[in-house]
């Protein structure tokens, strides 16, 4: 693996979890799924795809992202996938190198572990991140490694599988081939003790979760 955004063509999915604006400036493919396309409106480029069922858009808006030739990919209110989910795949079938995932928030913590649990359908070159406020977070794979050029405060592991084996350099808490535990806080607040760490997923998966905030 290469390093943090070393990537050819960037896509953001933008979900309507929060109310917060997202800066889509500097993205190649832009998609919404349902009520994520008011997070957008009047920031950035405008978006490429609005997807889902509108259940939760106010159709002055709808009418609006019609008018402005977006293609609209609507689904039935009763599926078997969510908006967030078939934006993801779309942004897979685009052709990305990069995907970024924002507004995994709100009141339904369903969505939200939901998504931590789709980035494992993202296939492995593909380059995918969650942002959760001033988080960055995404799945590493066994036999993936990566350089952190821009360090935050806190860096996490989190094992997503039952025999993770870790490697790391350059972290306050090094890890030379030991096993995390899932369901252990072991990987829990660790820190850069160089400027470029790296890690290494030997055996397993993890949530490598980047933050910005100490506490």
């Amino acid at each position: 693996m290469g390093r943090i955004y070393n990537t050819m063509v960037r896509a953001c999915v933008v979900l309507g979890g929060s109310i917060e604006p997202v800066d889509t400036a500097g993205y190649d493919i832009v998609i919404c799924a349902d009520s994520g396309y008011s997070r957008v409106l009047g920031t950035g480029r405008r978006p490429d795809h609005l997807v889902g069922d509108m259940d939760s858009l106010d159709p002055g808006l709808l009418e609006r992202a019609v008018t402005e030739g977006i293609d609209i990919v609507r689904y039935p209110i009763d599926k078997d996938i969510s908006d967030g989910e078939a934006s993801l795949k779309l942004a897979i079938d685009s052709g990305a190198d990069l995907i970024i995932i924002e507004g995994a928030t709100g009141s339904r913590s369903d969505h939200m572990i939901s998504m931590f649990q789709m980035l494992e359908s993202v296939p492995q070159d593909i380059e995918a991140w969650l942002h959760i406020g001033g988080d960055r977070i995404r799945l590493m794979r066994e036999g993936q490694w990566m350089e952190l050029t821009d360090p935050p405060p806190v860096i996490s592991l989190l094992p997503v599988a039952e025999d993770v084996r870790i490697k790391t350099d350059g972290l306050r808490y090094d890890l030379d081939g030991e096993k995390l535990l899932r369901g252990s806080t072991r990987g829990i607040h660790n820190e850069a003790s160089s400027p470029k760490p790296r890690i290494e997923v030997i055996q397993g998966s993890l949530l490598l979760v980047l933050s910005r905030s100490i506490h």
